[in-house]
């Protein structure tokens, strides 16, 4: 619990939807759609650094349907106008990511949206792992 409180930036909202569609083609396989809704929010009265470089990720399969792609992923400070984020990156562990590129810092009660799609191929018996990277105040999946 001491972990807990001592964080500064936490998800006031988080929504993650999967949506899985049938590969026609592949009676044995699926696409997997996510749709991630996030809003940040510094409750401290001090700059503090956000907490994850990634804002998405997800992970290559290597199927033959295709790659896994990340569609869009975008961030608004303080509801300004949308930033998207260009570079995705395949990483060694082969995870594709949208990373932030330069160290982004939250002012003291500073919110920032976070808005990502994305789709991945899986098989039978691949399996599928959330991970939260910052605390959790309020979350549908």
């Amino acid at each position: 619990m001491q972990w807990m409180y001592g964080q500064k930036v936490a998800a006031t909202y988080s929504y993650l939807a999967f949506t899985i569609e049938p590969v026609p083609a592949e009676p044995d396989s699926v696409k997997l759609s996510l749709r991630l809704r996030r809003q940040l929010k510094n409750h401290s009265h001090e700059e503090v650094r956000y907490p994850a470089g990634a804002l998405f990720d997800l992970e290559e399969w290597c199927h033959k349907q295709g790659p896994s792609v990340i569609e869009r992923a975008e961030i608004r400070r303080n509801n300004k106008p949308w930033i998207q984020i260009p570079k995705m990156t395949l990483t060694e562990k082969g995870r594709w990511e949208a990373r932030i590129e330069k160290e982004l810092s939250f002012e003291g009660d500073e919110t920032l949206d976070v808005l990502c799609d994305g789709y991945e191929f899986k098989a039978v018996n691949d399996h599928y792992i959330m991970v939260f990277r910052t605390a959790l105040n309020r979350s549908e999946v």
